[in-house]
């Protein structure tokens, strides 16, 4: 069988901005580069045009290089995923089903042809149901606490 490997696959999709995303599954994991074997974070996306609900997009196998420089995209993103984790620790299936708006960038190295995508700027919401759970263990307050 004759793998075929669209072009297309390798040109930008949507125009650069904020997109809102959900991520839909996450893993870590070991790749090849010109430097050697890299770890890096999996992420299969839902992206969804701020202010169009029916202009999605899944973008697959969106890698973050595992670096804990503090200006890296990795750094970064734990940063902002931290807030809605709220723990000290976390593996990568405690990031699916997270959402929030990231900035959709395109990197194109000189000389090449194709471009790549590049998310920048993550910011995690709260999804109502763990908002919920957030204020449940933040305010633990009956109705017969209240004096009005």
């Amino acid at each position: 069988m004759t793998k075929v490997i669209n072009l297309t696959d390798f040109t930008n999709q949507w125009e650069e901005g904020r997109v809102n995303f959900l991520i839909l599954s996450a893993k870590f994991d070991e790749i090849s580069t010109v430097r050697g074997e890299s770890e890096v974070l999996k992420l299969d996306l839902e992206l969804t045009k701020i202010g169009e609900k029916t202009a999605k997009m899944t973008l697959r196998n969106h890698l973050l290089f595992i670096d804990y420089a503090q200006k890296s995209l990795f750094h970064q993103f734990i940063l902002a995923a931290n807030d809605v984790l709220d723990s000290k620790s976390f593996t990568a299936e405690n990031l699916i089903g997270l959402a929030g708006e990231a900035e959709l960038k395109y990197y194109q190295r000189e000389g090449s042809k194709f471009s790549f995508e590049r998310m920048f700027d993550w910011r995690f919401k709260f999804l109502p149901e763990e908002t919920e759970k957030v204020l449940k263990h933040h305010f633990d307050v009956n109705d017969s606490d209240i004096d009005f």
